[in-house]
């Protein structure tokens, strides 16, 4: 990601595909096999992760649980499709998702369940 000023390529091409100029506030996704278009990068969420942080807003739990997974060893997972789709907005800390944990189950309708210290399960509240 190019957060002030530009970037040039330093190589023209990867695997036949020409890489181009980053300008500021673009980011540019590539594997080693694959490159992608330069995209627009929102800077003021991109700042929190530069701080540790992550911010989500009014984003999916299951988009939210995917991330928190990026950050901690072991697996979350959400047992009900009824609850995939709630909305969650709020920043956390990248060095403690227990926390984000403790606020998804204090504002959501959600039951965490440790079946190990590495195995959560999030679960639906039944009325």
């Amino acid at each position: 990601m190019c957060r002030l000023g530009s970037l040039d390529r330093a190589n023209p091409t990867i695997e036949g595909q020409r890489l181009d100029k980053l300008q500021t506030a673009e980011q540019l996704q590539f594997s080693t096999d694959s490159l992608q278009t330069a995209s627009k990068v929102n800077l003021q969420r991109a700042a929190p992760w530069h701080q540790q942080r992550i911010v989500f807003q009014d984003k999916a739990l299951v988009d939210v649980v995917a991330e928190l997974n990026r950050y901690r060893s072991g697996k979350i997972i959400c047992l009900n499709d009824s609850i995939k789709h709630l909305s969650i907005t709020g920043v956390f800390g990248i060095a403690d998702t227990e926390l984000a944990l403790q606020a998804i189950e204090q504002s959501l309708p959600v039951k965490i369940t440790r079946i190990t210290e590495q195995w959560i399960v999030l679960s639906q509240i039944k009325p």
